[in-house]
């Protein structure tokens, strides 16, 4: 399994229509891409990094799997769509064992 997060500072707060409309981006790439096993949108409550206020939570069976979905157009349309509302991010990827 592989992880990839993506902390959001957004350029404007959080609005109904924003978070419906990325919804509907993470809808897409949950059904169209091969190998996502988990991609969520997360409110961020940590105190120390309160202007990272939103994550991508995503969970992919490989890494393989990840750099597809990188390249897909699902993951295109979604940055078209979210990119203009979105001031910095920061990246974790990292290969991801559960503990048993």
């Amino acid at each position: 399994m592989y992880l990839h997060i993506v902390m959001m500072a957004l350029k404007e707060p959080m609005t109904a229509a924003l978070r419906e409309r990325m919804e509907q981006c993470f809808d897409t790439i949950r059904r169209g891409c091969e190998g996502v096993a988990r991609f969520e949108l997360l409110d961020n409550h940590s105190r120390t990094s309160p202007d990272y206020s939103h994550a991508l939570l995503s969970l992919f069976t490989s890494q393989q799997a990840l750099d597809a979905y990188r390249t897909g157009t699902a993951h295109e349309a979604m940055m078209t769509e979210i990119s203009p509302h979105i001031a910095r991010i920061v990246v974790l990827d990292s290969a991801w064992r559960k503990d048993t």
